[in-house]
């Protein structure tokens, strides 16, 4: 591999990682003193907001997931430990259409707490 393409690989490399840590900022669940926790409502918002980020972040590790099929020369082989990048990403994108799935149950539960 000349060492111009090994260049490229890297620097499509550094910026698909630093792309991922600038979509994998944390979202904090709100403070006790930010939503009361008879407020059903703010909690339901709350867990609907969630509830999308991750499956924002489901649909980013599915597009990785693409993008390691399409090239897989992204993985240098020998760099390290053997790892199916792309079975990895869609083992996250599942992970979090889970969490999301959990997160609308939640904003289920305390819309129906509204309702009583």
């Amino acid at each position: 591999m000349t060492t111009w393409k090994r260049w490229i690989q890297g620097g499509v490399l550094c910026g698909l990682v630093l792309g991922g840590l600038g979509a994998c900022s944390m979202v904090e669940h709100p403070a006790a003193s930010q939503i009361a926790s008879d407020d059903h409502a703010g909690q339901a918002v709350w867990h609907e907001k969630e509830a999308a980020r991750l499956r924002e972040k489901a649909k980013d590790e599915l597009a990785m997931a693409d993008a390691y099929r399409k090239h897989p020369g992204l993985v240098t082989p020998g760099s390290g430990p053997k790892f199916n990048m792309v079975e990895h990403c869609v083992s996250l994108a599942a992970q979090y259409n889970s969490a999301a799935e959990v997160a609308d149950a939640l904003a289920k539960s305390h819309r129906a707490m509204l309702m009583k």
